[in-house]
This record gives C-alpha cells, structure tokens and sequence, in this order.
C-alpha cells in the first residue's frame, strides 16, 4: 500500500496527493507502534505485578545465558583463561552426594550448596583447594554426558561420576541505595532454576550504578543477604533492605 502512494506522489505531485500521503503513513505508523506496545504489556505484565519497583523485573530467560558449555578451550579474560577441571566421585547403595544444584542454562547446573553428610564433602576434604567442588561452581557434564537432562539422570542414577566443572568467581557486593531503587532487571532461566537470579540490565539512575558496585551484566546473583533459594524472596530482601549485601557468581577466573 505504501508503495502504491509512493508512487501517486512521484506521479502527481499535488499538494492534496502530499497530505494524503502524509496521513496514510502515519496511520500505518500509529497502529504499528500500539500493537507493538500491546505485546510488551503482555509479556512483562506479570514482572510489573509481582515487583514494587520497575526496574526490579523477573521474567523467564528465553535464551541461554552461559553460552557454549562443550568443554572447549575458552580465550583468556583480563589476563585469566578460565579453570576446568574434571572430578571423579564414587557412591555406595544408599549414599548421597550432598550436592544441591539448580538449572542455569540447557547446559550447566550451578553449585549452590555442599552438604556436611554427602560424598562430595568427604572428596573435598582429601582433594587439593584446585580440584574442590565449590558453590558457584559450573557443572558442564557428566559421565560424558551433555545437557541439564542428562546429566541429571547420570547424577541421580550412577554410582560412580566423572565431572566436568568449570570453576567461577565469588563476589560479595554490598549496594548503598540512599533511598533509590536498586536499579537491576534480573531473570532466571526457568521455575526449576529461579533460585539462580542473572543479571540481565543495569538501570542508569540506580543504586548499582550510582554508588560504582562491583555488578555487571551477566553476572548471577546466589543470594542476598542472608536470603537464597527463592528468587521472590530474594528480590523482596534487596528491595527492603537499604544496604543489601549481594553474593555474586561470575563467569571465570
């Protein structure tokens, strides 16, 4: 249709065929832009309700935000290439290995506790500081395994384990608000996941940015305070707290 007037305007260049014209674009334009609003509204609605402050928005990570996880050789950060070890566990009939994870991408679980009474604590206890399992830590296969699935039914299934972790960086950052929101737009990868919050956006009038926290886009936030495990809660924590203390995981050494 656009091109149809075009061509009336380059044909007949009347003063009236102009206004018309003028008017027939801005048409499309308007109705363009109101679907356009009306499908962001569907999709963050349920961000807007659940949080006071808009920029503290939860939604479902659509894409994966770790990337490849295939065990390559990744370049070097800031002067660090980026740990990867392997581990070997052995389980009895009716032990358990004592270690909570949750889902962080299709391809990794994340450590986010080692239990006192599992096998992965007697293994940290003989293994060198190098080859502990950690919180924060990535885990990227299992057994020769790939992908969350299967690597979840290797743990849950097999009495012995190879590993294959790649190690992180633990934060603690606390973020003085002075009364501002705290400025971040987080997300999790899925329900299973939403103990593990990823940094998705970082408001520019904000306590984060405001105050130079040590926070960037990317990162995943573990816990906040001394809140973990429940996203909701979590948010609900740096929302009331005036100087919340941020416990982050970020990708590398």
């Amino acid at each position: 249709q656009v091109a149809i007037w075009v061509q009336a305007v380059v044909s007949r260049p009347t003063l009236a065929t102009c206004a018309a014209f003028i008017r027939r674009c801005f048409a499309l334009a308007l109705s363009t832009r109101v679907k356009s609003l009306r499908v962001m509204w569907c999709c963050c609605s349920s961000s807007l309700e659940l949080h006071a402050s808009p920029v503290d928005t939860l939604d479902t990570m659509e894409e994966d935000p770790l990337g490849d996880c295939s065990g390559k050789e990744e370049p070097e950060k800031d002067g660090h290439a980026e740990t990867e070890i392997e581990v070997v566990l052995q389980r009895h009939v009716g032990e358990r290995w004592g270690l909570r994870i949750e889902t962080i991408s299709s391809l990794a679980v994340m450590v986010t506790g080692v239990s006192s009474a599992g096998i992965v604590e007697q293994y940290n206890r003989q293994a060198s500081e190098r080859l502990r399992i950690c919180v924060g830590d990535l885990i990227c296969g299992a057994n020769g395994r790939r992908g969350v699935d299967n690597m979840r039914r290797e743990m849950h299934d097999s009495m012995s384990l190879l590993l294959l972790i790649r190690r992180q960086q633990i934060i603690t950052q606390a973020v003085q608000k002075h009364g501002r929101p705290i400025g971040l737009t987080v997300k999790h990868y899925s329900d299973e996941g939403a103990g593990v919050l990823s940094v998705a956006d970082i408001a520019r009038d904000g306590a984060v940015r405001s105050c130079g926290a040590n926070i960037v886009v990317g990162d995943w936030i573990l816990a906040v305070n001394n809140t973990r495990g429940d996203a909701a809660q979590m948010l609900q924590e740096a929302t009331a707290c005036d100087e919340p203390v941020l416990t982050i995981v970020r990708r590398g050494l």
